[in-house]
């Protein structure tokens, strides 16, 4: 039991460090916005369900005013976007949740609800609009971001 015990702290320390170390910038990967020649009939999610970054995508398309308009694609992780039409897709990250909107390919769930939210807002960003504090709204979801 005690030796099981050492074998997690030492998992745990390892991983922890691990994660506290800054890894040179080229090696993280990190999705964005971009535009693209062919413009899009409806927006287009690219998403896992259980994934938390195509959680926040998912709930920022429902919110919006394209919420009726989205075509849900499930992408098997792990496989599917490792196809070349998913690299060509999102060639950045080649991760979920991937946003084809208008002209945009958007590759990064801060990106997603951030674009929804100027471009397409809510009755929710509406409100917070009309009553002048987008600005605070938008340095909580930063806060936010930072988790």
């Amino acid at each position: 039991v005690l030796s099981s015990q050492l074998i997690r702290v030492n998992v745990h320390q390892l991983f922890y460090s691990y994660r506290m170390s800054k890894a040179p910038a080229k090696m993280l990967a990190s999705g964005g916005l971009r535009t693209v020649a062919e413009r899009v009939d409806h927006p287009i999610l690219h998403y896992l369900p259980p994934s938390f970054n195509s959680c926040k995508a998912v709930l920022a398309s429902k919110l919006s005013q394209v919420a009726d308009d989205v075509e849900w694609k499930w992408v098997l992780h792990m496989s599917e976007n490792y196809t070349i039409e998913y690299a060509r897709l999102n060639p950045d990250t080649m991760a979920v949740p991937t946003m084809q909107i208008d002209d945009k390919v958007i590759t990064d769930s801060y990106d997603i609800c951030k674009y929804l939210s100027q471009n397409y807002p809510s009755d929710g960003d509406q409100d917070v609009a009309a009553a002048g504090r987008t600005g605070e709204m938008w340095a909580f979801v930063d806060f936010i971001k930072q988790w």
